[in-house]
C-alpha cells in the first residue's frame, strides 16, 4: 500500500483525491473539514461584485491598495512609508474637527513663533 493511500484512510483529506478522483481535491478536501460554501449557490455574489465594481471605481486596481483619509495611498508598503502617511492624519484627527481650518485661519501669536 502506498504512503498516500495508508494516509487517506486514516482521515487524511490532503490525499483523498488519489482515491475519489471523481470530486475536485480542494472540494472534497474543504467537504472533510465542513466548509461548502459554494453549496449555498450564488448567495454572496452580488456583494462580492458591487464591491469589486466600487474598488474600480475608487482606483483599485490590485491588492493590496491603500486609503488615507480617502486619498489613494502610493508610497511604500513598509511600515516606515505607511506611517509617515498615516501618523499625520491621525495628529490632525486627534486635533479634532476643523484643525486645519482653524491652523489657516487663526492669526498666529509673538508667543507661538
Amino acid at each position: 500500500m502506498s504512503g498516500h493511500v495508508a494516509v487517506s484512510r486514516e482521515g487524511d483529506g490532503r490525499f483523498a483525491d488519489r482515491l475519489h478522483p471523481e470530486a475536485p481535491a480542494p472540494t472534497r478536501y474543504a467537504r472533510g473539514v465542513g466548509f461548502e460554501p459554494w453549496e449555498r449557490g450564488n448567495e454572496h455574489s452580488e456583494r462580492v461584485t458591487a464591491q469589486r465594481r466600487a474598488g474600480e471605481r475608487a482606483g483599485v486596481g490590485g491588492t493590496p491598495t491603500f486609503s488615507v483619509n480617502g486619498m489613494r495611498y502610493e508610497g511604500s508598503y513598509d511600515l516606515a512609508g505607511l506611517s509617515g502617511a498615516v501618523g499625520p492624519a491621525l495628529e490632525r484627527a486627534a486635533a479634532g474637527p476643523g484643525a486645519a481650518l482653524r491652523d489657516r485661519c487663526e492669526p498666529r501669536r509673538e508667543e507661538d513663533g
